[in-house]
């Protein structure tokens, strides 16, 4: 899990699913944006911002795009 700004990224690597929220429109993560064909550039950069921090910290569960 990532979050930037108001966006959040959670990954799950073994279903192969992600969902992505706005945090300050939907606080609650009801609505799940990351099948919206216009997040896929913010879900790219988000993936990169999660492996970047999975470097950080040692983390070398593998992710996939």
């Amino acid at each position: 899990m990532v979050t930037v700004g108001n966006d959040k990224l959670i990954v799950y690597p073994q279903i192969g699913k992600k969902q992505l929220f706005d945090l300050q429109a939907d606080p609650l993560e009801m609505n799940d944006l990351s099948d919206d064909p216009k997040q896929q550039a913010n879900i790219s950069k988000l993936m990169a911002k999660l492996k970047e921090l999975q470097q950080t910290v040692g983390d070398e569960l593998e992710l996939r795009n």
